[in-house]
């Protein structure tokens, strides 16, 4: 092999080690993902969150990838 290049499989697990998950927040009244996404350590207070999908607003808290409706849209 090239030196520089990954000799084994378990070796390309080190690279990864330090990135932290995220997730996509979803839509609360259609359920589909929206183009935001979280890592555990965002904190979003009264983020107003759309939804490309249903086109509808809502107000949000978002703490550890928990989200939390605020204000329900009401269209």
């Amino acid at each position: 092999m090239v030196s520089g290049f990954l000799t084994s499989p378990w070796d390309h697990s080190l690279i990864f080690s330090g990135v932290e998950k995220e997730k996509w927040v979803l839509c609360p009244i259609c359920n589909n993902k929206t183009r935001i996404k979280v890592r555990p350590d965002t904190v979003l207070e009264n983020f107003p969150l759309f939804c490309p999908k249903c086109k509808q607003e809502t107000i949000i808290n978002v703490t550890g990838q928990n989200v939390v409706v605020i204000n329900p849209s009401k269209k």
